[in-house]
C-alpha cells in the first residue's frame, strides 16, 4: 500500500513568518493537533495483494484405475499451489490435503428393503492436519469429491501476485499427479481465477515447462515461451502422439512440499525439437521430415510440420 503524501503549502517561506501570532497561540492551546502540516491519504489500489483459485481434477489410485469405483477403500488426495519465481524455484502459496473413503453398501434386510449402492465420502484437511469442515481460509487448499463427476472441486485462498507463472499440482504420490502453469497474464488483477478441469494435456505442458526449466532457468526471461510452446504441441498434437506422462525423477519426494523434476529422453527431445522451432523454424521443418523419434508417430508428425509450416508462411508476410 502506499505510503502517506505529505502537502505542503505553496506559499513562500516568507509568508510563514508574517503569521499573526495568535495562530501559533491557538496551536498551542489545542494541544498543537492538526498544525503545520496536512495529511492526505493517497487513495488505495483497487487490487486484492493475493487472489484465490478453483479448478477440478481427476486423478487415479496407485494401481491406475479411476475413481470410483477402486480396488482399494480409500485415497489421499494433497494440493499444492506455488509461484514459480524469476529464478525458476518453486515457493509454495497454499496447500491442503483430503481423504475419500468408500462406505459399502448396506446388505438388504427385513428392515432396509432398499440396498444403498454405497457412496464417497471426502473429508479435507488443512496442511497441519486439522479438518476444515467451513469454507476455505487462509493459505489452504480444501478439495471435496463429486462421485457423479468423479472430480475434485479444489478452491485454494490467498496466492500471492507477482510471479511470472504459477504450478497447481494435485497428487497422490509422486508418480500419480495432475499439473498446470498459469501464467500473469492468466492472473492479471482477478480477485478469483477460474481454471476448470486441469488435464492429461495441462499436466503434459506443466512438465515439459518444468523440464526447461530444469535445463535452462533463463527460459523464464523469454517472452511468449509458454504460450508459444502449446501452439507448437496442440492439443490434438498431443493425442496424436499418444505420449505417457513422464515419471517424476526427484529423488526425495515430499508431500508437504512437493517437487516435479522431469529429464527423460522424451522431454529433452520434445524441448530440443520446440527449442528449434523458435529459432529456425527452416531447420525444424527439415528436421521433422528426415529425422524419427521413439515418440514421433505418423499423425502426430504431421501435425507438426503443418504447424512448422504455418509459421514460416506467417513470417514470411
Amino acid at each position: 500500500m502506499k505510503g502517506l503524501l505529505f502537502k505542503m503549502s505553496k506559499n513562500p517561506v516568507g509568508a510563514y513568518r508574517t503569521r499573526p501570532l495568535f495562530i501559533t497561540i491557538l496551536c498551542i492551546s489545542f494541544g498543537l493537533t492538526g498544525c503545520g502540516k496536512v495529511i492526505q491519504e493517497a487513495p488505495k489500489s483497487s487490487e486484492s495483494p493475493t487472489f484465490d483459485i478453483v479448478y477440478t481434477v481427476k486423478l487415479t489410485d496407485p494401481t491406475g484405475k479411476t475413481a470410483p469405483p477402486w480396488t482399494l477403500q480409500e485415497m489421499t488426495i494433497f494440493i499444492d499451489v506455488s509461484q514459480i519465481d524469476a529464478s525458476g524455484r518453486a515457493n509454495q502459496e497454499s496447500s491442503g490435503k483430503a481423504i475419500l473413503k468408500k462406505r459399502e453398501p448396506l446388505q438388504k434386510t427385513a428392515k432396509t428393503p432398499t440396498v444403498s449402492i454405497g457412496e464417497y465420502i471426502s473429508t479435507a484437511f488443512r496442511p497441519d492436519g486439522v479438518t476444515l469442515t467451513g469454507a476455505s481460509d487462509f493459505k489452504w487448499s480444501k478439495a471435496s469429491f463429486d462421485a457423479k463427476s468423479q472430480l475434485w472441486s479444489i478452491d485454494s485462498k490467498k496466492i500471492k501476485r507477482g510471479s511470472p507463472f504459477y504450478r497447481i499440482s494435485a497428487f497422490t504420490d509422486a508418480s500419480s499427479y495432475k499439473l498446470k502453469i498459469i501464467d500473469d497474464k492468466t492472473v492479471s488483477k482477478n480477485a478469483l481465477v477460474t481454471v476448470g478441469e486441469i488435464t492429461d494435456y495441462d499436466t503434459f505442458l506443466a512438465t515439459l515447462f518444468s523440464a526447461s526449466l530444469t535445463l535452462d532457468k533463463a527460459v523464464i526471461d523469454i517472452p511468449n515461451y509458454f504460450s508459444e510452446l502449446s501452439q507448437f504441441y496442440s492439443l490434438d498434437t498431443f493425442y496424436a502422439l499418444k505420449l505417457t506422462l513422464p515419471d517424476n525423477k526427484t529423488p526425495k519426494f515430499k508431500y508437504d512440499l512437493p517437487s516435479f523434476v522431469f529429464s527423460s529422453p522424451q522431454e529433452v527431445q520434445l524441448l530440443t525439437l520446440y527449442d528449434l522451432f523458435r529459432a529456425n523454424p527452416k531447420e525444424a521443418l527439415s528436421t521433422l521430415k528426415t529425422k524419427s523419434y521413439p515418440w514421433l508417430t505418423d499423425k502426430g508428425k504431421a501435425l507438426l510440420i503443418k504447424a512448422t509450416e504455418a509459421a514460416l508462411k506467417s513470417a514470411s508476410k
